[in-house]
């Protein structure tokens, strides 16, 4: 994976934790990696104005321009989007072609579900209440922790014809999800959001938001995004990403 591989992989998400703080130190260390990190956060930021088109023209325009000029570094001047975005970008010409073609790329719906979704952890901890149904719990955990999710889900739902849950809900909706019935999953997931106090809540609406996208809900998909947006500090940028992306797909 190369630098500009690296990056874009840290802003999506994509890194894992050990990978994302090898990558905060680099950034700290290295200054021309800064450089370039800070150069793709401001074409993202631009990105989501109305001023694309525009955006993309310059681009083409530098394509032309490197082909006469025999410096390694080429400037252009971005024009205010929306009368707020000033200033003047440097780019390296090894990652003009490389925004250039982050620009004209739209994934479509079943890139963006793949792309970030994954199975939640196993974070679950010891329970009070009956011992019967604890047992059922954890049984329930640790096949879903080897991905037996149909074994899973028939212990998940017998801890819930016990006692409501918001584990034994969020976790039977996952498994919903990897075994495709989406539908059965986002109503797992409702369960634990009209709970609404809960230590779930959130992981609740993103896999929701992500049920959305698989069923091509989008709009559904935005505004339980936007809630996470707004609401969830753990899940405010990847959330925003996925939107912005969603709202691509809307207006192509």
């Amino acid at each position: 994976m190369n630098a500009y591989e690296h990056i874009e992989a840290y802003i999506q998400g994509d890194l894992t934790e050990q990978e994302t703080r090898e990558f905060e130190h680099t950034l700290d260390q290295n200054q021309e990696l800064a450089d370039e990190y800070q150069l793709r956060k401001d074409i993202e930021n631009a990105l989501m104005d109305d001023d694309l088109m525009e955006l993309k023209s310059q681009v083409q325009d530098m394509m032309t321009e490197k082909e006469k000029d025999p410096h390694p570094l080429v400037w252009f001047k971005r024009k205010a989007v929306k009368g707020a975005l000033v200033g003047a970008l440097v780019l390296s010409l090894s990652s003009l072609g490389y925004y250039a073609a982050q620009v004209s790329t739209i994934p479509t719906k079943e890139e963006i579900f793949h792309k970030y979704y994954q199975p939640y952890s196993v974070t679950i901890t010891d329970r009070s209440g009956s011992d019967e149904v604890n047992t059922l719990l954890t049984s329930a955990m640790e096949r879903y922790k080897e991905r037996e999710y149909n074994q899973a889900l028939q212990l998940f739902q017998k801890v819930l014809t016990k006692r409501e849950d918001v584990a034994a809900s969020l976790y039977s909706g996952i498994s919903f999800m990897e075994v495709q019935k989406y539908k059965q999953a986002n109503e797992s997931f409702e369960d634990v959001v009209e709970d609404k106090d809960n230590l779930y809540l959130d992981q609740a609406r993103w896999y929701m938001s992500m049920c959305h996208i698989r069923l091509g809900n989008i709009e559904d998909a935005r505004n339980m995004l936007f809630t996470l947006a707004e609401e969830s500090e753990y899940y405010r940028d990847k959330a925003r990403k996925v939107e912005r992306k969603l709202r691509r797909i809307q207006e192509d």
